[in-house]
């Protein structure tokens, strides 16, 4: 590694300045802007932004609040742009899920213990799932599909019933 940029990197540390550095992370994260552009622009590298978040009450309350900001920002844009013919949903959420880590409705799903001896007991804990906003409307009824492919005929005649009732409210919402 060349010998200049080793020596920058070990006086970078001691360069912290708490009003520089939690200013400029706070109002460049709250943009909407990736950690990783805000070290490019701090010049600095990630075990230098790991070891201030850990050393550094202020800077890491910066990023934090920072992220917030430009979260919500990011938010804020799609909710303006859902409608809109040219939005591109697949690219907002895998932005989201890249910047501000977001699981994916996979791990959602995922999350809810469905387990139970029989389907209708599975599909029962599905709604409550929905009920305590665990689960969307529209994801419980993938689920419940999911469901479906690996019941027993008389409990695929029950659960059927269900389901249906499921898609009239996914339906109405």
């Amino acid at each position: 590694m060349n010998k200049r940029l080793v020596r920058n990197h070990k006086k970078e540390n001691s360069d912290y300045d708490p009003e520089f550095h939690d200013k400029m992370a706070f109002e460049f994260l709250s943009k909407g802007k990736a950690v990783v552009e805000l070290l490019a622009k701090l010049h600095i590298v990630k075990s230098t932004y790991y070891d201030w978040i850990e050393t550094k009450p202020s800077f890491k309350r910066a990023i934090e609040l920072g992220r917030t900001n430009g979260e919500a920002l990011w938010v804020s844009r799609a909710a303006d742009k859902t409608f809109d013919p040219d939005f591109k949903e697949a690219a907002f959420k895998s932005l989201m899920a890249r910047q501000y880590s977001h699981p994916s409705n996979r791990e959602r799903l995922l999350r809810v213990n469905i387990e139970a001896d029989t389907a209708v007991e599975s599909f029962k804990k599905i709604m409550s799932a929905v009920s305590n906003e665990m689960l969307t409307t529209k994801e419980a009824l993938d689920l419940s599909h999911i469901l479906l492919a690996s019941v027993t005929a008389k409990e695929r005649e029950e659960l059927e019933v269900r389901i249906s009732e499921l898609e009239a409210i996914a339906a109405s919402q």
